[in-house]
């Protein structure tokens, strides 16, 4: 009897397992048709992994390779999502895109344009391929004390900026006072001025257009000139997070979300 049922249930299931294969072999065939990078690797370079942005068509790498690195003899790897792509390469000065297999080397000296074709050669897709490499020697560096600052308490939060070629810290103490010391000689000497004792949050400190912002430990915000130091609260806009100023722009995350210090809503 048992036989019998086992029977029936893989007659059952027979169909079924048969449709199921065909659907995954149709979906094979139909990303037979997509041309993106799904990854990159570097040969002797396994630890380094790269970034592909399909967004901006722009291939690179997460962490910076050392300083002095040979450009002129980079064997790459690319990876499609489901089948591979056939993958051309041309230098700014190239006419003709170059033809190109896994494993084979290239000249990144400078950044190429990397043409992925899809397995049907239905469709392509570009990228720029840019290899990024340190702009300095750091073990070079050497570091040089400076004078240093003197407190008479544990600092609990602190941030440092400079501005026109002068240096700022400003920090609070575990007693609840602030300050600020400020050099225009390159930290051999401080001058120290006390500010107000609100428990601001110095690691929110942000400039911009020659004013200072900073958060409490409420979230509330703010605002004081460069030149006064004189901190005063903005009710006008609640802010979750200050993050930074990039090209002109004061970054943060109120709610809703908005961008910039104009009142600009982000869908």
């Amino acid at each position: 009897m048992n036989i019998k049922y086992l029977g029936y249930v893989i007659s059952f299931l027979l169909p079924i397992l048969v449709m199921s294969c065909k659907e995954d072999e149709t979906y094979v065939d139909l990303n037979k048709d997509d041309p993106r990078v799904r990854s990159v690797l570097l040969f002797n370079q396994k630890d380094l992994s790269f970034v592909v942005n399909d967004v901006e068509n722009i291939i690179y790498n997460y962490d910076s390779l050392a300083y002095g690195s040979d450009l002129t003899n980079m064997r790459f790897y690319f990876y499609g999502y489901i089948s591979s792509p056939t993958i051309k390469y041309k230098s700014e000065s190239d006419k003709e895109w170059k033809k190109f297999e896994n494993g084979s080397s290239i000249d990144l000296s400078s950044p190429i344009m990397i043409l992925s074709t899809s397995e049907d050669g239905a469709n392509q897709k570009k990228y720029k391929l840019d290899l990024r490499v340190h702009k300095y020697d750091v073990a070079a560096f050497t570091w040089v004390n400076k004078n240093s600052i003197e407190l008479e308490d544990v600092v609990s939060s602190q941030k440092s900026l400079t501005n026109e070629g002068e240096w700022l810290w400003f920090c609070s103490t575990k007693g609840g006072q602030n300050y600020c010391f400020s050099s225009k000689d390159g930290g051999d000497s401080w001058t120290k001025k006390e500010l107000d004792n609100h428990s601001y949050n110095w690691n929110s400190l942000v400039l911009f257009n020659n004013k200072l912002y900073v958060q409490d430990e409420n979230k509330d915000l703010y605002e004081a000139s460069y030149s006064s130091l004189s901190f005063s609260k903005k009710d006008d806009i609640k802010v979750d997070y200050l993050l930074f100023e990039v090209d002109g722009l004061l970054w943060l995350l109120p709610t809703p979300l908005y961008i910039l210090w104009e009142k600009r809503k982000v869908n």
